[in-house]
């Protein structure tokens, strides 16, 4: 048996907490992902609450059928488990987060102009279609590129900012939705949705593929270190209720 690690102290554990952050600030494409990440988070935080006052105040939704729309959103999730690994294994990795964010965008409009819950249901299981494909990618991508001795450092420094933003976006989405309504409030993240994209895509260079194309430094054409499974992290997307 392992014997446990001591205790860091305070010293330690500030170091480490910096050498992450330096490790992700000289990553450009890291850095942008998780610009990317911060910015889908926030729009995402306030929109299951969204949904169901839509459903409920405008479309006179009953709790049954409201747990129909998040059920079928939920299998929409579900496929885009099972799609994710194609996606990455075809697709290079800028093109396939500017594409799941794209196609996330144009789901919204679904939902913000629903006037039934079968509007709601194919633009949410569309929307949440879009998490695995966009998870693998980014994920895939993110462990691939930090070396082994950094991934808790770094991916400590990269989910912070990250997650934090989302919780931001639930608080601000909550008071917004008091003072314009849900509409309104599903047609900003549509527009916001829309602008990560484009900002995306105006500030991306060339793209790697997943496979051979990005070296531990994350230039193009080093030689190229050893991935995780697509599969699994499609499937942690899901059993650990990671979004992005």
């Amino acid at each position: 048996m392992e014997a446990p690690r001591p205790a860091l102290s305070v010293g330690a554990l500030r170091d480490e907490i910096a050498q992450g952050l330096r490790f992700l600030w000289r990553q450009r494409r890291l850095w942008a992902i998780a610009l990317l990440s911060m910015g889908v988070n926030l729009l995402d935080g306030p929109l299951l609450l969204a949904v169901i006052v839509l459903a409920r105040d405008e479309l006179h939704a009953d709790a049954r059928t409201i747990g129909l729309i998040f059920s079928i959103a939920g299998a929409g999730e579900l496929l885009g488990s099972f799609v994710a690994p194609w996606v990455e294994a075809r697709i290079r990795m800028g093109r396939a987060l500017i594409g799941a964010v794209a196609v996330w965008a144009l789901a919204m409009p679904l939902e913000a102009a629903a006037v039934s819950p079968l509007m709601l249901i194919a633009g949410a299981a569309l929307a949440d279609m879009m998490i695995p494909i966009y998870n693998v990618a980014q994920v895939s991508y993110r462990l691939s590129l930090i070396p082994d001795a950094l991934q808790g450092r770094v991916n400590s420094a990269y989910r912070l900012p990250s997650y934090s933003s989302g919780l931001l976006g639930t608080a601000v989405g909550g008071v917004l939705l008091g003072l314009l309504g849900p509409r309104p409030v599903l047609w900003i993240i549509a527009g916001g949705l829309a602008f990560c994209a484009v900002a995306a895509k105006w500030s991306s260079g060339p793209s790697p593929r997943r496979r051979g194309d990005v070296g531990q430094t994350g230039d193009l054409g080093g030689p190229p270190p050893p991935l995780a499974s697509p599969n699994l992290i499609a499937v942690a997307s899901l059993t650990h209720g990671e979004r992005l």
